[in-house]
């Protein structure tokens, strides 16, 4: 996820030095664009960390691990 941040934010700042595009459209497409992935990732991001479905998985992976302890004993 870290490499992911930072071409991200290496891309917002290319786009707003106007360096890729030849003309504004394609520098504003490419911005529009930029920040639609960094939205999509923290909407990721946060839906899979805030699931119940994960909040879930971990719970059965702690009591199977907690009844592993137990039976090894």
């Amino acid at each position: 996820m870290l490499p992911m941040t930072i071409a991200i934010a290496i891309s917002i700042q290319n786009t707003f030095d106007n360096t890729n595009g030849s003309n504004q459209a394609e520098n504003l497409g490419g911005m529009l664009g930029i920040l639609f992935l960094a939205g999509l990732l923290v909407y990721l991001t946060y839906s899979l960390f805030f699931s119940v479905k994960i909040k879930h998985y971990f719970q059965y992976l702690q009591d199977k691990q907690s009844t592993a302890c137990i039976d090894k004993n």
